[in-house]
């Protein structure tokens, strides 16, 4: 089991609790979905997070999903992609733009402002959080991501990013300043 995994994480996050934990059929895209709640303190927003594990040879639904609800066909405030960039390895699927509200999307994953940032753009979605180099997208980034917008919004993307530095830093064992490289700057 990873040490920073998402199930693993948030059964030990001081704040958090699973409140569903569900596994799908053999064969499925999905294997397992989990939904966690943070508790909100004073002056904060309620946090319900639904997290969905694919399989790893069904990525391209994953992307799918993504992309999917990233362009507004979800009820989610925020939608977050945390693993492998796909689009380093595809082209990305064609895409329209839906009639509905892009949602703000997340990327946590290796160079997503070189391959996730222009099709988000094409969506019509605002990216929150992107990265520049190879990096780890474990959850206590998450962590940091659903923290930060508790308090200050999903749209305060200096909050989520100072955050996010300051938590890959700790975890990684690495210094703020080379935190910092891995992030990009949306503001």
């Amino acid at each position: 089991m990873a040490a920073y995994g998402v199930e693993s994480f948030f059964k030990k996050a001081s704040g958090y609790k699973v409140v569903e934990r569900k596994d799908e059929p053999s064969g499925s895209s999905v294997l397992r979905r989990l939904r966690v709640e943070r508790t909100p303190g004073k002056g904060e927003q309620k946090v319900s997070i639904l997290f969905h594990a694919y399989a790893g040879d069904k990525i391209d639904d994953a992307l799918s999903d993504f992309l999917n609800a990233s362009a507004g066909n979800s009820e989610s405030d925020l939608i977050i992609w945390a693993g492998h960039d796909r689009l380093m390895d595809r082209l990305p699927p064609n895409w329209k733009r839906s009639s509905r509200s892009p949602k703000p999307a997340a990327v946590l994953a290796c160079e997503s402002e070189k391959y996730f940032g222009p099709v988000l753009r094409s969506i019509g979605s605002t990216s929150i959080v992107l990265t520049r180099t190879f990096m780890a997208p474990e959850a206590y980034l998450i962590q940091a991501l659903v923290d930060t917008s508790a308090k200050s919004g999903v749209k305060n993307k200096r909050a989520i990013r100072s955050a996010l530095v300051d938590s890959y830093a700790k975890y990684q064992r690495i210094s703020k300043r080379a935190a910092e490289t891995v992030f990009s700057k949306l503001d």
